[in-house]
């Protein structure tokens, strides 16, 4: 049998095989001239934000939470290196106090409320339902969507009570960092006297996206006049005395909107100011749907962009399969049935917790994938060849069958 792939990083990307573990890996690698500047871009983030603040052990309180953090590495598809210094969020104890302490307080008798249907722990996302049902209203009134990208979005959330903040150690071989970035003789601090007490939840704080979640939708319902749909809470709306309604979906820090261009533009402007943003004029792609609408109001839907990006990260774009059906026609769930497998090719080297992390968001387009997906992912912690395979196989019927 094969050794079981690595552990995810974090919770939310599959990790870059190429990225360092730490600090020390990133400054002393051959890319450290570009993972300098992007961790200290992240380090800034956090007091350009008043999200954290330096202070020496000894003014600690002795039963404050403090926690380890660490700095995640990665290598985005497009060539960006990508920092995100995050509390350690399995060392956070008191979990459902923090969730519960931050909730919002209730807004019944308000004319514009969030819907109670987000009154929750986790943070709502707009799922494939409400991001198609966007287009369709796109399609419907001829709208032509714009998005803007909330930059460092949990560091502009608003501050969690002082009882609840907690503390935070620097991450490991901190001290590189500020040696690479100050000299030895200008440290600011000695890393090994303070703490960062978290002001805002930080990446990994429990309630991070809820308390982001809020903030902006207050934002949203308050000032913008938006209201929540039945829909789904992350589904705003609001109407217009002159026309159709501006409609705007929040997709964690990315937010689509789309209605008459004068409205567009002025939610636009009262964001930014409130909010650092950045935003693209042409939104074709949400949540990696692309969307084509065509005479008399039709829409079609793809992720072909998506795939090919995949593909040839995999070097699988040219390759291709005779086979009908994405499963291998001789695969078996059951370990104890053999099977016949290739010995005549060599075993493909890809990390599968990786790829089918990756082949998750194809489902919304390409269905016919998901109980394949949901086989092999079953059998992560178990991997051998024969399941090696069976991702290889599918890997290639989606180069052949990618323009479905």
């Amino acid at each position: 049998e094969a050794s079981p792939p690595p552990s995810f990083y974090s919770n939310t990307e599959p990790p870059d095989l190429d990225a360092p573990a730490d600090i020390r890996t990133a400054l002393s690698s051959p890319n450290s001239a570009d993972w300098l500047p992007s961790i200290s871009a992240e380090y800034d983030a956090f007091f350009q934000f008043d999200a954290i603040r330096v202070v020496p052990r000894s003014t600690v309180p002795h039963d404050a939470e403090i926690h380890p953090s660490l700095i995640n590495f990665k290598i985005t598809r497009s060539g960006r290196f990508k920092t995100r210094w995050c509390l350690d969020g399995k060392s956070v104890k008191r979990r459902d106090q923090l969730a519960s302490a931050t909730l919002p307080p209730a807004h019944d008798d308000a004319p514009h409320t969030v819907s109670n249907k987000t009154r929750v722990y986790s943070s709502p996302c707009a799922d494939n339902d409400a991001v198609l049902l966007f287009a369709a209203l796109c399609a419907h009134y001829k709208y032509k969507p714009i998005a803007g990208d909330a930059k460092n979005a949990y560091l502009q959330a608003d501050p969690l009570p002082d009882k609840y903040a907690c503390y935070m150690r620097p991450p490991r071989h901190f001290k590189d960092f500020l040696v690479a970035r100050h000299g030895a003789t200008n440290l600011p601090y000695d890393p090994y006297d303070i703490y960062f007490q978290l002001i805002k939840p930080g990446y990994g704080h429990p309630v991070a996206g809820r308390t982001w979640y809020h903030t902006f939708t207050s934002f949203l319902v308050d000032t913008l006049h938006f209201v929540s749909t039945d829909y789904h809470p992350c589904f705003f709306i609001r109407h217009e005395t002159d026309g159709p309604p501006t409609i705007l979906i929040t997709i964690v820090d990315n937010i689509p909107i789309a209605g008459q261009p004068h409205h567009t533009q002025a939610i636009r402007s009262s964001l930014s100011e409130h909010f650092v943003m950045t935003w693209d004029d042409t939104a074709d792609d949400i949540c990696g749907l692309c969307f084509d609408v065509h005479p008399a109001h039709s829409l079609s839907v793809h992720q072909h962009p998506y795939a090919d990006k995949l593909l040839s990260k995999l070097d699988y774009l040219h390759v291709s399969t005779s086979s009908d059906t994405p499963m291998h026609p001789n695969f078996r769930v059951d370990p104890d049935i053999s099977q016949p497998l290739p010995t005549h090719l060599p075993v493909p080297t890809f990390n599968p917790r990786q790829v089918l992390g990756y082949l998750t968001y194809l489902r919304p387009t390409y269905p016919m994938l998901s109980r394949t997906i949901h086989v092999l992912a079953t059998a992560i912690n178990v991997w051998t060849d024969k399941h090696t395979w069976a991702l290889d196989h599918l890997l290639r019927w989606l180069s052949t069958h990618r323009r479905l």
